[in-house]
């Protein structure tokens, strides 16, 4: 039949004979009008389809957030071909309302979570679709979910950053990170497992001056359900011009006989460090102190130790680090 109805077409198209086309012309009219009684029959009868929808929840508490377990449900639904056809394929889904000041809600045993038997809900759920449709069935049956409190918290900011400073170049105090904290917004649950927030790494080369740079926060939450008072920061970092420099001063003895006197060889420590060249007009002797302590065990030379330096120079060497001694009797 199927072969028949191809090379009666194919006949067609090739011969000059009106009398073909026409025959094709009643053909094809006369299909269309059976496809198209046959679709009324099969659209005007009741069939059963499932159609997945999103939901959102109503009146939920003051001060809680609502985490349920699937962010789907689907409605088994039962109607006429052509009003099924329509709500699945022609229309847009409106998402299912759920109030949950007016549904019962249990609390899972022996666990924070809650749960709602979704087939006690149906013929709410079909007053928002349509009362023409009949729901047979919800899927799932029980929706789970968390209930958790809302707070807010300041959480540091910890830049992630590598720095390569040019010759003579160095960082001169602690970076600056604009905020310091960011405010984040939450469930309890999460939030409170937070200590500090990164920031996306970053790379600065060749720093020889005090450089600004802003840096996005790395968010460990996202989500409606997460608000943060910044996206980034600005992270300064200051630089100095540093040079190298140094001092002699004495070494202080401390015996631990009072009996005795202590002399060393050098009496005096060269101490080196680097410093900026703003601070270098500050620098004194009476900054530092270097310590040596006798407790008479010692039988050679006496360690040397930096007790006291000021704090804008860094890598600071003695020379010597340590000395040799003499005990004289008092």
């Amino acid at each position: 039949m199927k072969s028949s109805i191809i090379g009666f077409i194919k006949r067609a198209g090739k011969t000059r004979d009106a009398k073909y086309r026409n025959q094709l012309y009643v053909f094809l009219i006369c299909l269309g009008l059976s496809v198209f009684i046959w679709l009324l029959i099969k659209m005007s009868q009741s069939y059963v389809t499932t159609i997945s929808y999103k939901y959102e929840f109503s009146n939920t508490p003051a001060g809680k957030i609502i985490r349920p377990d699937a962010r789907k449900i689907q409605l088994i639904v039962k109607g006429k071909g052509a009003d099924l056809f329509s709500l699945k394929y022609l229309s847009i889904k409106p998402k299912i309302v759920i109030d949950l000041g007016s549904t019962r809600i249990r609390a899972e045993e022996n666990s924070e979570r809650f749960y709602i038997l979704l087939s006690w809900l149906k013929q709410k759920f079909t007053n928002q679709l349509d009362p023409g449709f009949q729901i047979t069935e919800i899927l799932p049956d029980t929706l789970f979910f968390e209930q958790s409190s809302i707070i807010t918290k300041k959480i540091p900011v910890n830049p992630v950053i590598d720095l390569e400073f040019r010759k003579q170049f160095l960082q001169y105090d602690s970076i600056i990170v604009t905020p310091s904290c960011i405010t984040l917004q939450g469930p309890a649950a999460y939030i409170d497992t937070l200590t500090f927030l990164k920031t996306e790494s970053e790379s600065i080369d060749d720093l020889h001056e005090t450089k600004t740079v802003k840096l996005k926060i790395i968010k460990p939450f996202k989500g409606p359900d997460f608000q943060y008072s910044s996206d980034n920061v600005d992270i300064m970092v200051p630089v100095e011009k540093f040079t190298e420099s140094n001092i002699k001063i004495p070494i202080i003895i401390e015996p631990g006989n009072p009996d005795v006197r202590i002399k060393t060889f050098p009496a005096e420590v060269t101490i080196k460090f680097l410093v900026a060249l703003k601070d270098y007009p500050r620098i004194s002797k009476n900054q530092f102190q270097v310590k040596a302590k006798y407790d008479g065990r010692q039988t050679q030379k006496l360690e040397l130790k930096l007790t006291q330096k000021p704090s804008f120079v860094r890598s600071v060497k003695l020379e010597p680090v340590s000395v040799d001694f003499i005990i004289m009797k008092k």
